[in-house]
């Protein structure tokens, strides 16, 4: 997800870090953890958003379409867990 957690091993410590609320599980029975680590924002190296809008393509339909996609699945920013819906990765594990 391009985050940097680095630790001084001169001083046995790390830069800085905050726990940060992240979104629930939506799926039945299932409990995710509501807090995750996040380095400060100069350690932070991949975008952490994506909305609808930023889809983008040549053409008006596969953009739309695009679009409408992205709209309609879950993507609540990094550390969204998995959905019923669906739910977007993002940043990805795919390198393609």
């Amino acid at each position: 997800m391009g985050h940097l957690f680095i630790l001084d091993r001169v001083r046995s410590t790390l830069f800085p870090i905050e726990e940060r609320p992240v979104p629930a599980s939506d799926v039945p029975g299932e409990a995710a953890w509501p807090t995750q680590p996040f380095p400060v924002p100069a350690l932070r190296l991949a975008p952490e958003s994506l909305a609808a809008a930023d889809a983008f393509a040549r053409r008006l339909t596969p953009r739309r379409q695009c679009r409408d996609r992205i709209a309609a699945l879950r993507y609540d920013g990094v550390f969204t867990p998995p959905s019923l819906r669906g739910t977007i990765i993002f940043p990805g594990t795919s390198a393609a």
